[in-house]
């Protein structure tokens, strides 16, 4: 049986193996934004930590830059 922090990491790594792969697929890009926006709100909930919050909005920005550097005329990921 798969701990919830195995299944954070198994997904966060399917993220990071198919936005390498398919660079230009913002689908991914803003799933994976996502994905971090559901942790974010799942650990401010348990725990109440504005930090978590923060740091997660962090993520957030870093994986669009990212994005935004592979594909920067991508309409869809600037609106985010």
């Amino acid at each position: 049986m798969e701990t919830p922090e195995e299944a954070i990491y198994r997904r966060t790594k399917e993220f990071n193996q198919i936005t390498r792969e398919q660079p230009r697929n913002w689908r991914a890009w803003l799933e994976f934004v996502k994905f971090q926006d559901e942790l974010g709100n799942a650990a401010f909930k348990r725990k109440g930590d504005a930090i978590e919050v923060c740091a997660g909005a962090e993520r957030n920005l870093a994986i669009l830059e990212r994005a935004l550097s592979l594909e920067p005329a991508n309409v869809g990921l600037s609106m985010e």
